[in-house]
């Protein structure tokens, strides 16, 4: 159990065999913080205070920064969502109106034996920024 122990926490060892905890982890990022001289309990709490407001405020800037982002970034994908969704609508009543003239064509040759091969109906789709789509029949 203490090799489990062991091998869970490794402790440094200084020169004189003496186990040393690791060092702490400092942030560079934060600034010391100048709270000026407290004259008293009450003085010193009011500035205590005044630090912990500011950095709760900045905290909260930091958050609606990034909530506003994530807003923005949402009806990006909500706009092409729905662009695209626009696109294969449109796409699917061209194919069901390309499946309708395909068997009218057709209907009059199923119970004949065709002349020649028919030449399959080309159709190319072009989406455009304003999802504009246009058929071409050759």
């Amino acid at each position: 159990c203490r090799d489990k122990m062991a091998a869970k926490r490794s402790l440094s060892t200084d020169s004189q065999g003496a186990d040393l905890p690791p060092p702490k982890k400092t942030s560079l990022l934060q600034a010391p913080i100048d709270i000026g001289q407290a004259t008293g309990e009450e003085d010193l709490s009011i500035k205590t205070l005044q630090v912990q407001n500011r950095k709760l405020s900045e905290r909260l800037q930091e958050r609606n920064h990034r909530a506003d982002q994530l807003e923005h970034r949402l009806l990006q994908v909500e706009r092409r969502r729905s662009e695209e969704l626009h696109v294969m609508a449109v796409l699917k009543r061209l194919l069901g109106s390309l499946h309708q003239q395909t068997r009218a064509l057709l209907a009059p040759l199923e119970g004949a034996a065709p002349l020649k091969p028919v030449r399959p109906m080309c159709v190319c789709v072009c989406v455009c920024v304003g999802a504009c789509v246009q058929v071409l029949e050759e």
